[in-house]
């Protein structure tokens, strides 16, 4: 049995980040909070062992929640897999994000119906596996609140294919071999960074997220301009001034005709 325990949202601002824990039976949120319903799909179970799961959630009408990185003004989602039982790690595989532009500032996020794929290890393969997670989403609409998640879920057996996982897989940003060289600079408490990606140009608007690798250090304020076949990339790393791990570095670039990925620069 499969069952998701929503825990009533703060009625507070992004900020406030605080979490309440009044429990509320499965699917119970009305739209007025954001999210009407959650769910895990059990998936399938691959020939090196993974089963193949899902988050599935239901946003309301004009609400939103955020993509692994969510911008400067989001909760970045949190997952502890602790309580579960024959399950070494877990690994969410996230789909391309959309670019909500407000005036706030950019939210990276998904909106309507969410889905997303996560990899289960067992440590037993084809044991059954006893998952027990507690889940840590923001919604937003005008403002964002905090959504705790307690999933529970026996998966046993080999599963079957699910087309809604599949495509949620398929849509992820593909990891592309480009010269990524970057520079970075002291700028006062943090760091500077400029990078020059030789990308294929995405279309329309295109968007660099900058994921440094290191939960400490954020990137803020990141601007970026194509020129020709190279795309120009400036961004505040914030969180400290200890060094950066050039090879850490992620570039997701996002526009009008996909996502690439690209891991790691070199110096410029």
């Amino acid at each position: 049995m499969i069952t998701p325990r929503l825990l009533r949202p703060a009625r507070a601002a992004l900020a406030a980040a605080c979490l309440s824990l009044a429990a509320l039976p499965a699917h119970a949120n009305g739209p007025e909070e954001g999210l009407r319903a959650a769910r895990i799909l059990p998936g399938w179970v691959e020939a090196d062992g993974r089963r193949i799961v899902a988050l599935e959630l239901d946003l309301a009408e004009g609400w939103k929640t955020y993509w692994r990185s969510p911008g400067e003004i989001g909760l970045p989602p949190r997952f502890d897999w602790t309580g579960s039982g024959n399950l070494v790690h877990a690994e969410p595989l996230w789909p391309e994000p959309t670019i909500f532009r407000s005036r706030l500032g950019d939210v990276i996020g998904y909106k309507g119906e969410v889905i997303l794929p996560i990899a289960l290890q067992p440590a037993e393969p084809g044991a059954p596996i006893e998952l027990d997670a507690l889940v840590e989403i923001g919604v937003c609409a005008e403002v964002c609140v905090p959504v705790s998640m307690h999933l529970t879920a026996r998966l046993d057996g080999h599963g079957a294919s699910d087309p809604r996982i599949r495509a949620a897989l398929a849509d992820r940003p593909a990891r592309i071999a480009a010269d990524a060289r970057c520079r970075i600079d002291a700028a006062g408490r943090d760091l500077a960074l400029t990078a020059a990606i030789a990308a294929p140009d995405l279309g329309g608007e295109e968007t660099a997220i900058v994921e440094t690798g290191d939960p400490n250090l954020y990137a803020i304020g990141t601007e970026s301009e194509r020129r020709g076949g190279t795309l120009h990339v400036r961004s505040t790393l914030a969180g400290g001034t200890a060094g950066v791990n050039r090879g850490a570095l992620r570039f997701t670039l996002v526009g009008a005709g996909g996502a690439v990925e690209i891991l790691g620069c070199t110096a410029n």
